[in-house]
């Protein structure tokens, strides 16, 4: 490509210098060589600036086909986020589900009030849909709120309310700020998370691990589909 625009420079050159040779006979020597130099060198900065700008619109584009291909196999994974999630918590024998580290017994279970599910983005869709099978599977009455405007809502929190907390990084500010909130209030507080050591992790009472590996994609895929295969359990 480099050798291309090096012959076409120096085509357009020659070009040049013989109109410019034209036109100036007579006026003065050496004006036309003076000329054309200075015309050339606008003209290799031009070309200088275009090829900066195709080198970096086609890097943009390998970002975006990396981004696209990560993405579709973000998307092909979503079977195993959900074997995952379930392994070790189900018992497909006994037909039992088991969360060893579950921070209530079945007597606080069955005294429970209400749940609450919080969460932001696709998040907050999970609790959304959370929120529908609490209220259908357990019977327990449940919302879902958005994790920023959690504190700025006069919400019923109490020791006898769960707050589920949803979290893809765990590190999200409105999220933690909102299970401070919680636990504040004295009610139970567990995060469903993806990331191990993560804030929302150390904040909450137990975490219920996604186990959906890392996620490059902005939008959710495997880790919406973890977060509501846990929801259901």
């Amino acid at each position: 490509m480099a050798e291309e625009q090096a012959q076409d420079i120096d085509t357009q050159k020659q070009y040049l210098m013989a109109k410019i040779n034209e036109l100036t006979d007579g006026i003065a020597p050496g004006y036309g060589e003076a000329f054309l130099e200075e015309l050339m060198g606008r003209l290799e900065k031009t070309v200088s600036e275009f090829n900066e700008e195709v080198s970096e619109l086609l890097e943009s584009l390998k970002v975006r086909s990396a981004e696209r291909d990560e993405k579709l196999k973000e998307m092909m994974e979503q079977p195993q986020a959900v074997s995952s999630a379930l392994r070790e918590r189900v018992n497909f024998d006994t037909g039992t589900v088991e969360f060893p580290d579950f921070p209530l017994s079945m007597n606080q279970i069955q005294a429970l009030k209400r749940v609450t599910l919080i969460g932001c983005g696709t998040s907050f869709h999970a609790a959304m849909v959370g929120k529908t099978l609490i209220e259908t599977l357990a019977g327990i009455p449940a919302t879902a709120e958005i994790s920023s405007e959690f504190r700025y809502q006069d919400l019923i929190i109490d020791p006898n309310t769960l707050v589920i907390a949803i979290a893809q990084s765990g590190e999200t500010a409105d999220t933690l700020a909102a299970m401070k909130e919680a636990q504040n209030m004295g009610a139970t507080l567990i995060t469903i998370c993806n990331s191990e050591g993560s804030q929302a992790t150390r904040l909450a009472d137990t975490t219920l691990y996604m186990r959906s590996n890392l996620e490059v994609g902005v939008c959710s895929t495997k880790t919406f589909v973890a977060s509501l295969t846990i929801l259901y359990l």
